[in-house]
């Protein structure tokens, strides 16, 4: 995408985001996803995009000003409802567990074969 696209949808979604905090109004606007995405890609935690959305506190604030919850200002985000939301934020917390616990279950494994790889040698 070219700059001076990036630049006048920036300019728009600017302008969008003024209007909507002028009119005493809030409403999610993209630059709200843009801002959380460009954190997610910073965080170092494992969270997912959802998960990481879903907790954080620019998203909390949001819900709290819109009078409604996270999953529902996600909603709004990505364009979706808030079941299909939350739908997706489960699988993508399942998946999450699920690789914690092979990791954690690998990592026994080889402490297991460590330990008996010292033994084998005394």
């Amino acid at each position: 995408m070219s700059i001076r696209i990036r630049l006048e949808n920036f300019i728009d979604a600017t302008r969008e985001h003024i209007s909507t905090m002028g009119s005493g109004r809030y409403r999610v606007s993209p630059i709200d996803f843009d801002q959380l995405y460009q954190l997610y890609q910073e965080d170092t935690s494992s969270k997912g995009l959802y998960e990481f959305i879903v907790d954080h506190s620019i998203t909390l604030g949001i819900a709290s000003r819109l009078g409604g919850r996270p999953i529902d200002v996600l909603a709004a985000m990505v364009g979706k409802t808030a079941d299909a939301c939350q739908q997706e934020l489960d699988a993508e917390i399942a998946s999450r567990q699920a690789a914690e616990k092979k990791a954690a279950e690998e990592l026994e494994k080889a402490k297991a074969e460590m330990e008996k790889q010292k033994a084998d040698k005394v």
